[in-house]
């Protein structure tokens, strides 16, 4: 139904990034999102890292507002498309991506929605009781 894969950087002590997050189109727009930056933001702050990036592609517009809703701001970028800024040639050529940061992560609670959630293994097995995988 959902999902978040992040690391700590190995280089930046400071930080944290989301490589990878999806939900269900099913699922969206009552909370899930949230409440996995928010599980991986208590990890990242319990290893000291306060600034959280992550980045999408400039067309994925839903992803875009989703970031800033939960307080990422839009990095400055090399270019700009239908004016967000973005950073071109960002893993390789012609691969432009719109790129996140933020050092507050809004924390919202998931809505009472009836569902379970399985968190797999990883960095730190247990957050605050619930098993969550980075």
């Amino acid at each position: 139904m959902a999902f978040l894969i992040g690391f700590l950087s190995q280089t930046k002590p400071d930080q944290g990034y989301v490589h990878f997050a999806g939900i269900h189109p099913d699922y969206r727009s009552i909370g899930i999102g949230a409440f996995l930056y928010e599980k991986f933001y208590e990890v990242c702050q319990k290893y000291g890292r306060n600034v959280i990036k992550a980045c999408t592609s400039p067309v994925n517009t839903g992803s875009i507002a989703f970031h800033q809703s939960i307080g990422f701001k839009i990095a400055p970028g090399n270019s700009e498309m239908d004016g967000t800024p973005v950073t071109l040639d960002y893993n390789k050529p012609d691969d432009p991506k719109v790129l996140f940061v933020t050092a507050n992560v809004i924390h919202e609670k998931i809505p009472e929605a009836g569902i379970e959630f399985l968190f797999v293994g990883g960095l730190d097995a247990v957050v605050q009781g619930a098993p969550i995988g980075i």
